[in-house]
């Protein structure tokens, strides 16, 4: 982690953030203190919805190691695309009335899965997957609390 030039600034390189500040940056009452930069040679578009936090834990191996940094996209203004839209893909979620079982932290890294929707379509119940068999998934139902969906994983840099 460095400082880099403005120039460079979501043009080479992305903010880095410990995971939890990262996450609140979605929420208007928390404002993230960038920590360092990143130099990224991603293939991606880099901007200001991205940044690199590293990845605790080891329920996302062999993919994505524990201690790996890894580059994430917020969703824009704190808003993901719609439950189903999701299915599959890894992201960050906050868990508001429940922690994550490894780190017991409450934003976990998983793999969204929709395991029941509604007569309007909706996801009723979805499980946060880990890669790693060695762990067990996240089941959440709609009546079990609010869980918000904050970034998707990209890809590990380092």
């Amino acid at each position: 982690m460095k400082s880099v030039p403005p120039d460079q600034q979501f043009r080479e390189a992305v903010p880095v953030h410990d995971l939890a500040a990262a996450a609140g940056a979605v929420s208007s009452s928390q404002a993230p203190e960038i920590i360092g930069w990143a130099k990224v040679h991603a293939q991606r578009i880099l901007d200001r919805r991205r940044f690199v936090a590293k990845v605790v834990g080891r329920s996302m191996e062999t993919a994505i190691p524990d201690g790996s940094w890894a580059l994430f996209r917020l969703f824009p203004d704190g808003v993901p695309p719609a439950a189903t839209a999701l299915d599959g893909r890894r992201v960050v979620v906050q868990l508001r009335d429940a922690t994550d079982p490894e780190t017991g932290g409450t934003y976990t890294l998983k793999r969204w899965r929709v395991t029941a929707t509604g007569a309007d379509g909706g996801a009723t119940e979805v499980e946060l997957r880990p890669d790693n068999p060695g762990f067990k998934p996240i089941r959440m139902r709609r009546e079990d609390g609010d869980i918000r969906v904050i970034a998707e994983f990209l890809e590990v840099v380092g």
